[in-house]
């Protein structure tokens, strides 16, 4: 299973801590895992499972998962911020 550059990590800076979403690729159960974790815990996770076909893209489907799931964070908090001036800012 390719995993050159699978993984993708990224942080949303919010003034009580430092938010972080993960993606990860897990050959053991050949599934694409995403996290969110705050302050060391996990608030969520999301599970894709590979078949056969998806190896080939299986870093771009990674890419793909991680970046859906930063997106749906980012428009929660800005949703739960009300639209106030201060965006959440990756470092």
């Amino acid at each position: 299973m390719p995993s050159s550059r699978a993984g993708r990590t990224s942080c949303v800076r919010l003034p009580s801590g430092t938010l972080t979403v993960q993606t990860e690729l897990c050959t053991r159960t050949a599934e694409i895992v995403t996290m969110i974790d705050f302050r060391g815990r996990i608030l969520k996770t999301w599970r894709r499972p590979l078949d056969a076909a998806d190896i080939p893209q299986a870093s771009e489907l990674a890419a793909r998962a991680h970046r859906e799931v930063e997106h749906e964070v980012r428009k929660s908090l800005h949703a739960i911020e009300g639209g106030r001036d201060n965006e959440p800012q990756t470092p």
